[in-house]
């Protein structure tokens, strides 16, 4: 198997190559300049893509697009420092792994595993991505027993996703083939259900911590 890490950080592209070697991966190929990633990336059509995340968070999601698009679209590990809670929800929706870099040591071949065991799946929101104990903790809360969340309709769930994802009504409107009126309606049933004030952010706030639980759920059925 074939992998390729982009790091500007040498000893921790040493320490992954070396995790990587024992992991069964035999080509193994670094950069230390995330531009030439996507170049390199179609070259070699490695199995895993590790990147670690050095750049601003919508020119990295831009750029996750765009290596998404390439003919042989490799499984992408994300090495990730403390973001911001609302950033990940875009992440974990492009079927990037996701670690922090305190536990990618411990964890990266856990991932790896992960990513053998369930590449021939087809790719979807239900599709439940391997996240480190650190974005856990932020991002992947499972709504206790009796949650007005499990009111939620798929609609509305859908739609809750897609806002955790950054977009707004006008884009969610013509993602789901709806009017914009719609959206705005289901947003006004959501922070219903969920007895939200009316604030602009108070909806997202409230479903940050059970944003892995949201796009799972709005990815089924």
């Amino acid at each position: 198997m074939k992998a390729l890490i982009a790091s500007r950080d040498s000893l921790h592209t040493e320490a992954i190559t070396v995790l990587l070697s024992t992991t069964g991966y035999s080509q193994i190929q670094t950069t230390f300049c995330i531009d030439e990633t996507t170049k390199i990336n179609e070259n070699i059509m490695p199995d895993v893509l590790i990147v670690c995340y050095s750049m601003k968070q919508e020119g990295f999601l831009f750029w996750i697009d765009n290596l998404h698009k390439v003919p042989h679209a490799s499984h992408i590990v994300a090495l990730v420092p403390d973001l911001l809670p609302a950033e990940l929800a875009g992440l974990i929706a492009r079927q990037v792994t996701i670690l922090h870099v305190r536990d990618a040591t411990e964890c990266l071949a856990s991932a790896l595993l992960h990513q053998h065991a369930t590449q021939h799946q087809p790719v979807g929101l239900t599709y439940d991505p391997f996240l480190s104990p650190q974005i856990l903790e932020v991002v992947g809360l499972v709504p206790p027993k009796g949650n007005a969340l499990y009111e939620l309709t798929h609609s509305e769930l859908k739609v809750a996703s897609l806002l955790l994802q950054g977009y707004n009504n006008k884009c969610i409107a013509h993602l789901l083939l709806r009017s914009q009126h719609t959206i705005e309606n289901h947003r006004k049933h959501i922070k219903d259900k969920l007895a939200l004030p009316g604030g602009k952010n108070a909806l997202i706030e409230h479903l940050i911590p059970y944003t892995r639980w949201v796009l799972i759920a709005a990815g089924g059925g």
